[in-house]
């Protein structure tokens, strides 16, 4: 349902704001927590595709994150920061909606882009937005599926989208979990998971595969936090059970990238099981690093029994890697294709993803036409996307 905000005075209150808007440039404003490597590329590819038109601008509500340990390596700080020493989740509710009130122009029709939509501050941002004649979109990865939902608690949640007129989801679930919501259908765009596939590239310093470090010296690689819902002690388990069914030459080893609250119970199960030679931890990693370890590595594994998304799959593709990933995973919408690029199973199929494994393992053949294909469908991540979903929501009437 279209719901038009008017700011209830007099009609030449709303004849003036008209007027004002006319002589200015429209902006697009895209508003995140916290930028990081993959944030910045999307706002480059914005910033590249919009018409003389308009003009972007970017708000980062906090100069700190408690979830990712990321840092920026594109030099690239055009942006403004609200509370920089802070994350979002210690900033009050007041004083976010100030700031964010306070940061931009009433009278300047404008086209806002928003997370973190189920924030007391955020929704009455979105309202105050649609009052002063703004215009205001949705961004998120959430699906329906992510988790137990509450019938209640989602009716309630999709007052909160009210002021929303289109919104930028991942895959066909996140959009339809945006239309569940309240959010019109005909207005709902993708992608929104995006990144640079050349910055990808570029920091690995090596070619994509299959080119590279040849087949037999490559390794199985994972990189998430070490935290519950990622499933990594399934992940171990499933690595044990490929073990199984190696029976030439040298297993692969298993690289663990991350760090987090499960190392410890990890460490354990390795040692239980005796795969303290075939499994690697590397811990956190920044982008450059990342990139460098996926040159190196045999294929992705991504076994997440909740992932709304997996933006390192984006990253495993742009250089080349077959993934094999569970289909909690968002992007298992959009960019894998079992048995073409990559395969993806249950997140509770142990053998499956042992079997998976094995195949890929055993088969240079297939594993080369894997990788071309992963290489090939690279684009389908790369935020140019995530630019055209912006362009086509802030200047169509």
């Amino acid at each position: 349902m279209e719901v038009n905000f008017r700011i209830p005075f007099a009609p030449r209150s709303n004849q003036l704001i008209h007027r004002l808007q006319q002589g200015m440039k429209k902006k697009v404003i895209l508003v995140w927590d916290h930028f990081g490597p993959i944030h910045l590329d999307r706002l480059k590819a914005v910033n590249a595709s919009l018409p003389q038109t308009h003009k972007m601008q970017a708000i980062e509500i906090g100069g700190k994150s408690t979830e990712y340990d990321w840092w920026n390596e594109q030099g690239d700080n055009d942006y403004k920061t609200l509370f920089p020493k802070l994350s979002l989740e210690k900033v009050s509710t007041l004083k976010l909606l100030i700031a964010l009130i306070s940061s931009t122009n009433p009278f300047q029709r404008s086209a806002f882009f928003l997370c973190h939509m189920e924030r007391p501050a955020i929704f009455l941002f979105a309202c105050w937005l649609r009052m002063t004649n703004n215009r205001v979109f949705a961004m998120g990865c959430s699906k329906f599926d992510d988790k137990p939902r509450s019938v209640f608690k989602e009716m309630l949640k999709s007052i909160f989208f009210v002021p929303y007129r289109g919104a930028i989801g991942s895959g066909q679930r996140g959009k339809e979990y945006f239309n569940f919501l309240g959010v019109p259908k005909g207005n709902i765009v993708g992608e929104y998971n995006t990144l640079s596939v050349k910055r990808i590239q570029r920091l690995s310093g090596s070619p994509p595969a299959p080119d590279g470090l040849p087949f037999e010296e490559r390794n199985f690689l994972c990189i998430a936090r070490l935290i519950p819902k990622k499933n990594l002690s399934f992940l171990i388990h499933s690595y044990a059970e490929f073990l199984k069914l190696h029976k030439e030459g040298s297993p692969r080893k298993l690289v663990l990238v991350g760090d987090g609250p499960e190392r410890k119970n990890l460490t354990e199960k390795i040692e239980t099981l005796s795969l303290q030679e075939h499994v690697v931890f590397k811990g956190v990693l920044q982008s450059r690093d990342v990139a460098k370890e996926l040159s190196k590595a045999f294929t992705l594994i991504l076994p997440s029994y909740e992932e709304q998304f997996g933006n390192v799959v984006i990253e495993a593709q742009a250089m080349g890697l077959p993934t094999i990933i569970s289909s909690n995973c968002g992007a298992a919408d959009s960019l894998v294709q079992s048995g073409v690029n990559g395969f993806v199973f249950e997140a509770n199929n142990s053998k499956g993803l042992a079997y998976f494994m094995s195949c890929i393992s055993n088969d240079k053949t297939l594993w080369m036409k894997l990788a071309y294909e992963a290489q090939k469908s690279s684009h389908l991540g790369d935020s140019a996307r995530f630019a055209e979903g912006v362009l086509h929501l802030a200047t169509r009437k």
